[in-house]
């Protein structure tokens, strides 16, 4: 049995008894009007009001959250035919480049004289200038070091001991 259910028999038990022993006539006076009544009648109908507003004040709560709900699950359908698409426009693009790649490779050694443009992994370097980590002719790959030098960037700076550049 539902744990509310046996406390809410519970204490309507414990009001009743209260109740049946205080079965006093009580005068009773709200906004001007005066009534005489059992105060039976009093503690039963307080205790009626009082469940009345909170199941009132528990459903407008349910209703609340089912509306809450029932916006989030369309937008988690709204998101998952995002992704959907998302992964569609994805397998598409990776079919182009294998479709690209086939294509550079049948053009042989011709293709690979072709210099694609730069992107992200070569940190943007320009067309004919040395990937990122490769040294250029005669020089230092980024974060080397040369033979009389230290690693670039580390402060030092033009003329001082341990520096690459030109006094």
């Amino acid at each position: 049995m539902n744990l509310n259910l046996l406390l809410a028999l519970f204490f309507t038990l414990i009001i009743a008894i209260f109740a049946a022993q205080n079965a006093l006539p009580v005068e009773i006076r709200f906004f001007g009007w005066t009534w005489v009544m059992s105060l039976v009648v009093v503690i039963v109908g307080a205790a009626t009001l009082g469940a009345l507003l909170a199941s009132t004040l528990a459903v407008v709560r349910q209703v609340k959250m089912r509306v809450q709900a029932r916006e989030q699950k369309n937008r988690l359908r709204q998101l998952e035919q995002e992704l959907e698409q998302a992964r569609r426009r994805l397998a598409e693009q990776q079919h182009e480049i294998l479709r690209l790649q086939a294509e550079l490779a049948a053009l042989g050694p011709a293709g690979a004289a072709v210099n694609p443009a730069p992107h992200a992994s070569t940190g943007g370097a320009a067309a004919g200038a040395a990937p990122a980590g490769t040294a250029p002719a005669g020089g230092t790959a980024a974060g080397g070091s040369t033979a009389g030098g230290t690693a670039a960037g580390d402060g030092a700076g033009p003329g001082e001991p341990g520096s690459s550049a030109p006094a």
